[in-house]
């Protein structure tokens, strides 16, 4: 059962599993974490602060599965939100999906909407489910075709109606190919949602997303380690969503050089990203550079302005 709801025009689904796996379970070897990168700070610039801007917030064209920035030409960041919740998207379709019997682990191959497949094993409980899928050709948007294994994992009670985690880990690169070009995450990408509300009934969500994704196109690639973000999400009457960034790596330049998210400028999340019926309203964060800060700011509706320490303004578009 899901629900699908936008962040930014980003569709967004808040997932009610009805089945969900034992701990352990799925198996399947491959990479469990993303190599260390021993890169040097970034100086604090608006380009490389705009950079990180882009790397983190995400874009949408039309009602499609894009789980990477499209506001440019080409893909440029990740959203890691729409990418475990949104309801045409990979994770979602897996935790639609379940068999008639519990407590045990079974096998199966589903074929995708649009053509491939999406095959699955797979165990799990009343209340927990862990499995690893292989993506086969699968396109569930007739744009976007994926191929690879990803590992999908769960908890909740009462068959999902408290949903308390769900994670997400690669452990091959995983691929996402339209006519244009093909965006893969990188092995050892990973994910994880921990819920501190979750009131399926009254549309309204809390909780923390920690996220380390590496991601490549077209010789450019991005990274991001311990992306930790405090969101909320009420979507009883007008849709409300705010996103506080509370630390995280953001590599730029190729992923030779990083700034970090100063954790110290807003500690009680007292000026998160804050979206109303889908449009960015407000919100701010800081970065740290080699040489200073780089203030992030949303100046007008779907605007973020990247300011450096000279004064130097660059605007991000949602």
């Amino acid at each position: 059962m899901f629900d699908t709801l936008c962040k930014s025009g980003v569709a967004i689904a808040a997932a009610t599993v009805l089945f969900l796996s034992g701990c352990g379970g799925g198996g399947g070897s491959g990479t469990t974490s993303l190599p260390t990168l021993n890169v040097p700070e970034a100086n604090a610039t608006a380009a490389n602060g705009a950079e990180a801007v882009a790397a983190i917030f995400s874009g949408q064209i039309g009602n499609i599965f894009i789980p990477f920035s499209a506001a440019a030409s080409q893909p440029t960041g990740f959203d890691p939100a729409y990418f475990m919740l949104d309801k045409n998207g990979p994770v979602s379709k897996v935790l639609g999906y379940r068999p008639e019997t519990l407590n045990a682990t079974y096998s199966d191959s589903i074929t995708c909407d649009y053509g491939g497949t999406m095959s699955l094993t797979e165990s799990y409980t009343e209340t927990h489910m862990d499995a690893t899928v292989t993506f086969s050709n699968c396109a569930f948007d007739p744009n976007f075709v994926m191929n690879g294994k990803m590992r999908v994992s769960a908890a909740g009670t009462n068959y999902g109606d408290t949903l308390t985690y769900m994670a997400v880990s690669f452990p091959a690169d995983f691929t996402i190919t339209d006519e244009m070009y093909t965006f893969y995450i990188s092995a050892g990408s990973n994910m994880r949602t921990d819920y501190s509300v979750y009131d399926y009934y009254n549309d309204n969500y809390a909780g923390t997303m920690t996220s380390s994704v590496q991601w490549g196109i077209d010789g450019d690639m991005g990274r991001y380690d311990n992306l930790t973000v405090v969101f909320t999400q009420d979507y009883y009457s007008t849709p409300i969503e705010t996103y506080c960034y509370k630390s995280g790596r953001i590599y730029v330049n190729n992923l030779t050089a990083s700034l970090d998210i100063d954790p110290t400028y807003d500690p009680n999340c007292t000026d998160p990203f804050y979206y109303d019926y889908f449009d960015l309203i407000s919100g701010s964060m800081r970065l740290i550079g080699s040489d200073g800060y780089i203030n992030v700011n949303v100046t007008d509706i779907n605007t973020i302005t990247v300011t450096d320490q000279n004064g130097t303004d660059i605007n991000v578009t949602l």
